[in-house]
């Protein structure tokens, strides 16, 4: 929306565009038009609703699952509701961003129909959501008041939702203003329409404040410390800086002498030196950054830090006696020296996390020593968490400590301040008594014959990454040394008092954690045929189905990996950090305890003796992130006329690898100037590199499910002359809009010219969940067309026996045929129009391509085509690799049995590849190297 063609654009900017309910004239273009009274306003004081927090959906079937914000420069944001869901949510963490003078379209993620949507912004700061004729108005957009929307434009469906787009205005001040997304039925109150018919709680309408950080382009730094200095990474002054917005700011800490740095404290945000909160809306957040997260003195603050003026405050302590111990995690005793006082005994510990759940770990009779190795159990949490750990121990007299190793060296630091608390890079979180304190620094009488049932709770700190650390807990006396009391001459030891010290893991994990399968020849499934999704809720168990290729062709084990730094070593300081185990190649559901962090679960089918499909073409799309797709093997779709193609683009923005996976995009075209389209779109075809007659393709991909959306992966005929729709096409696969619904179709003369659509069914749907990848393959012969989701038939193409049929173009399917990938956006014909704001992708994780002997290729071109069945590679196993012999170009893919691509390459004539000792697939071929 412009400011010069609209005066009725930012009601709180323009006052002569100011609109109200009782028949008060608004303008537009010029002229006066005038809403008519459709109920009294009460009085709204601060941001007011009707309901409070608590207030429970009405209609079960209504509601508002999450609101995103559209930017024409910072791109779209979308906050979720998590549920269980209420009528109003407050969520004044959640901060959408924006600069003055971007245009902004507001979205309204909501289940249900029949109800408009409304936007206030408190943009003078106020503390309430202005209305009234002698105010200017807060209300930036809405999409419907008695059949006219903010723009003044009159409706002829009121059944509108989402409104119209809108622009802040260019001499907006920078800061945090309280924004509210409201679902409700031709009602400008913000408060939300009462109870009078059409009342928001009886039509299932809601109401949900945000914040918006208007910002500027560069943020202001400042940076002090005492006994050290928080500089650039360079090592120049970091004072002063103008740095970019939402960019990443690496700083370095330098520590006097006879200092450490703790950690470093930064608030960000505005009005640094006032108060963080005005009329309730948070300005700033202050967080602490301990020391261990610095790699040799060098940390990164993150994007989402710098998001206004920044103040890194460094903390630096003295610095004590650091751990000279060479062996990891030492005790004051014999490892196994056993538990010999039977009125103190610790049978359970148990953690109970906000956000992470509760974890109780039993030790029962099975802890007959002082030190219990429990490194098995994990206990859950994620970062940010409040833990609060219990214990059911039966002796009296003793204190509990609880250290968590969280830089990771195999050491617990128990550092604390002169008030009793853990310092920032602390590594004792917790306890409930030394020197007459506990860990929140409270003033506690010695326990000497009192039972203790918890220690106080202790935050996980939110910068922490996922990992699994080593925790310990303590049970002594008055001692903060995690090796336990040394004897005295009172004989205090931990072992003469029974006390215990057990080792656990803490599982430090996200709300949701990646999911990456891997497989050669078939794909892994969900249950039922369905897909599977992008990520896995962590302990929640996963049904997993592995599908071979063909009948013909088998595995005997699938490989699970679970759990962080799936990368890295197994053990860190003998910490485990991830878990591997097999399991037979069938139907199998993950227990909660293997989706403890990431997940990968790889297969390998290998064709049996007597297998008739066999792979001539495939790309895995396993590349570095950002490079272009193998150029042997693809070509960019060049721009053309018809919906698909009309926006592509050579642009490297539209078609990259990425993460494993060919992403092929539509965006907001960045430069219209030099190329005057609205969006720009990406796409890959193997024209003149590979085409095949008849055959088995198979292709996992996930799609975008978004207004406008057209994604395809499909085949067109490399001899066109006869000219479209007569030379043919197959689509392997289409989606479009928002629906949740995958399009299986053949075009020909045939069935597009002569509308012969159902003689045979020329055009075939499954239900499908587009947030999940899914396999779709396409079975061709010289008869039969047949298509497949997941491993399930979904529909059939058959060549027709009637001559005359024939000669009317029923069945050119008799020829190569190239294979195209992309993603474009509809034009409102089939596929609606795109949402012009929107980055729409299309992910595709591979592509494979098997022939039985005596179908055809794309012989003699280079490229992909020209790999061959089995007999065409010769492999070799030498010393330290495998030596490959190929007599003319042969792509040969080398996998490990994690599934890792280790060598992607043509190969002509002999090539050593160098590996080390193991098992090995070359081609889908096991080799063992010694």
């Amino acid at each position: 929306m412009n400011l010069e063609k609209k005066s009725l654009v930012f009601l709180f900017s323009v006052s002569s565009s100011l609109l109200f309910a009782n028949n008060v004239p608004y303008v537009v273009n010029g002229e006066v038009n005038e809403i008519r009274q459709i109920t009294a306003f009460r009085s709204v004081d601060g941001y007011n609703t009707i309901v409070d927090e608590n207030q429970d959906y009405k209609n079960k079937d209504r509601h508002l699952d999450g609101v995103t914000l559209k930017g024409s420069v910072d791109g779209d944001q979308v906050f979720w509701i998590d549920a269980p869901r209420k009528v109003y949510t407050k969520a004044l963490h959640h901060v959408f961003t924006a600069k003055p003078g971007e245009t902004l379209s507001p979205v309204f993620n909501y289940s249900g129909a029949w109800m408009n949507g409304y936007v206030y912004i408190d943009a003078n700061q106020n503390g309430k959501f202005d209305t009234g004729q002698e105010q200017n108005g807060d209300i930036v957009v809405y999409s419907n008041v008695e059949g006219v929307n903010s723009e003044g434009v009159k409706l002829n469906n009121q059944n509108v939702l989402n409104p119209p787009s809108f622009t802040l205005p260019s001499d907006m001040k920078p800061g945090c203003y309280r924004m509210r997304y409201k679902v409700d039925w031709s009602y400008l109150n913000p408060a939300g329409r009462p109870e009078d018919g059409n009342g928001i709680l009886k039509n299932g309408g809601a109401i949900c404040d945000v914040l918006l950080n208007v910002h500027g382009d560069v943020c202001q730094v400042a940076a002090s410390g005492a006994n050290g200095k928080i500089l650039q990474y360079d090592g120049t002054e970091l004072n002063g800086l103008q740095t970019s917005f939402g960019k990443p700011l690496k700083i370095k800490a330098v520590a006097n002498e006879g200092y450490v740095l703790d950690g470093v404290r930064v608030r960000h945000g505005y009005n640094l030196s006032g108060d963080s909160l005005v009329n309730g809306n948070p300005q700033y957040f202050d967080v602490e950054i301990p020391a261990y997260l610095f790699e040799n003195g060098v940390y990164s603050l993150p994007a989402n830090l710098i998001d206004g003026d920044i103040r890194i405050e460094g903390l630096f302590v003295a610095d004590g006696a650091g751990s000279d111990e060479k062996e990891d995690y030492v005790l004051n005793f014999e490892k196994d020296a056993l538990h010999t006082n039977a009125d103190r005994i610790l049978s359970s510990l148990t953690c109970q996390a906000t956000m992470g759940g509760k974890t109780q770990i039993n030790l029962g009779d099975d802890l007959k020593t002082v030190y219990g190795d429990l490194l098995n159990k994990e206990v859950g949490v994620v970062a940010g968490d409040a833990v609060r750990t219990s214990l059911k121990f039966n002796g009296k007299g003793l204190h509990y400590y609880l250290y968590v190793d969280y830089n990771q060296d195999g050491h617990f630091k128990p550092t604390l301040t002169a008030n009793g608390l853990p310092t920032l890079s602390g590594e004792l979180v917790s306890y409930t008594y030394y020197n007459g304190l506990n860990s929140l620094g409270e003033k506690v009488a010695d326990p000497a014959s009192v039972s203790m049932e918890a220690l106080p709770s202790f935050k996980v700190p939110e910068l922490l990454p996922n990992g699994n650390y080593r925790a310990r807990l303590k049970v002594d006396y008055d001692n903060i040394d995690p090796a336990g009391q040394m004897g005295d001459g009172n004989d205090n030891s931990i072992v003469k008092n029974g006390g215990y010290v057990v080792d656990f893991l803490l599982n430090v994990h996200g709300k949701n954690h990646n999911l990456e399968i891997i497989s050669t020849n078939g794909s892994i499934n969900g249950p039922q045929n369905t897909g599977l999704p992008m990520t896995v809720t962590p302990f929640k168990s996963l049904s997993v189905v592995p599908t071979a290729v063909a009948s013909d062709y088998t595995a005997e084990n699938m490989v699970i990996k679970h759990g962080h730094r799936l990368d890295g070593p197994q053990f860190v300081h003998g910490n485990r950090q991830w878990s591997e185990y097999a399991v037979p190649a069938v139907a199998y559901s993950l227990p909660k305890d293997s989706v403890n962090g990431d997940v990968q679960i790889a297969v390998h089918f290998e064709p049996g003796e007597n297998a008739t499909y066999k792979l001539v073409f495939a790309d895995e799309f396993n590349g570095e992130n950002g490079i272009q797709p193998d150029s042997a093997a693809w070509i960019r779709s060049p721009r053309r006329k018809s919906t698909w193609n009309r926006w592509l683009s050579d642009s490297k923005e539209v078609v990259y690898l990425r993460d494993g996976n060919l992403v092929t995009r539509a965006i907001p075209n960045p430069d219209q100037e030099n190329d005057p389209v609205p969006m720009i779109t990406g796409g890959i075809q193997s024209q003149n590199k590979f085409g095949f007659t008849y055959g088995k393709l198979e292709c996992r991909a996930k799609a975008n499910s978004w207004v406008g959306t057209f994604p395809a992966i499909w085949l067109m005929p490399e001899d066109q002359s006869a000219g479209w729709p007569s030379c043919g096409e197959i689509d392997i696969f289409e989606c479009i809009d928002n629906e949740q619904t995958s399009y299986h179709t053949v075009h020909s003369h045939w069935t597009y010219d002569l509308n012969h659509k159902n003689d045979p069914k020329s055009g075939h749907t499954a239900s499908v969940d587009l947030t999940r990848y899914h396999t779709y393959g396409l079975e061709w012969d010289a008869k039969t067309l047949r298509w497949f989701v997941d491993g399930k038939l979904v529909g059939s193409y058959a060549k027709s026996t009637n001559s005359e049929a024939l000669r009317q173009g029923q069945w050119p399917f008799d020829k190569n045929f190239y294979i195209i990938l992309n993603q474009s956006v509809g034009n409102g014909s089939w596929a609606k129009n795109p949402d012009l704001n929107h980055t729409y992708e299309f992910l595709v994780d591979w592509v494979r391509v098997y022939q039985k002997d005596g179908m055809n290729n794309s012989d003699g071109v280079v490229g992909l085509e020209n790999v061959r069945v089995e007999d065409a590679l010769n492999i070799e196993v030498v010393d330290r690799g495998v030596e490959l012999r190929a007599d003319y170009p042969t792509m040969v893919q080398i996998y490990d049995m994690q599934g890792r691509c280790l060598y992607r390459q043509q190969v002509e004539g002999v090539v050593k590849v160098d590996l080390s000792t193991g098992i090995y697939l070359v081609n889908g071929k096991k080799i063992l190297v010694r």
